[in-house]
């Protein structure tokens, strides 16, 4: 320790203590958490098929498209941790509300309807189903410290089932959309819009696997 004027102590770390800091800092292992996303499927038959769902469940003609119809229309984005699968996501908590009404809802300008709750689900389902239509679903790898990873898993944990956050399309006066979701668990995310176009470009673009702080394999 060093005096400096009446009496005030000043420590002076010297750079053995500086590099043992940064030793244990190495020494958090590394964890992974996964961004998955794809793009809704906008081919004239799909769109065709769809459209012809929606109008069967305006007419009472037919049940109208499923939750999964709606999901692999508009895109989506999950996270998964330390694996491939499964598959978490953010979604509008609609009740029984038929999915197609719940559509036409979404798809109202701001301000014209209120947003729904939101809950978060294991859709690993809609991400094989969109596989298996031939959709591209990209993945962006984010490796994490251990205490951050922990710190985000913890919130994460808090939210499965019934979110506190409220659900909307991109500028309708909801909280997130799946895509901007993980940020509010303190995942990095590409691309802050929640456009599915601008999203999964992003993530194209984004170099994976991404170091988020230091550690160790």
């Amino acid at each position: 320790m060093t005096q400096l004027g009446e009496g005030v102590a000043v420590g002076v770390v010297s750079e053995i203590e500086v590099a043992k800091g940064d030793e244990d800092k190495k020494k958090d292992k590394c964890k992974r958490i996964y961004i998955h996303a794809f793009r809704g499927d906008r081919s004239r038959d799909a769109m065709d098929e769809f459209d012809a769902k929606l109008e069967d469940g305006r007419t009472g003609t037919g049940p109208g498209p499923s939750g999964q119809d709606c999901l692999l229309y508009t895109g989506h984005v999950g996270i998964s941790f330390e694996a491939d699968s499964p598959i978490y996501a953010f979604n509008p908590d609609t009740g029984t509300e038929p999915s197609w009404q719940v559509i036409e809802n979404l798809k109202k300008n701001q301000g014209s309807s209120k947003p729904y709750p939101g809950a978060v689900t294991d859709d690993t389902s809609v991400f094989s189903a969109a596989k298996s239509r031939g959709l591209a679903v990209v993945k962006l790898e984010l490796v994490y410290p251990e205490s951050k990873f922990n710190e985000i898993k913890q919130r994460f944990d808090a939210e499965k089932g019934k979110s506190e956050f409220h659900y909307s399309f991109p500028g309708r006066g909801g909280d997130c959309n799946c895509a901007t979701w993980p940020r509010k668990l303190g995942v990095f995310i590409p691309e802050g819009s929640g456009v599915m176009k601008a999203y999964v470009e992003a993530m194209g673009k984004t170099e994976s696997p991404r170091k988020m702080g230091v550690c160790e394999e």
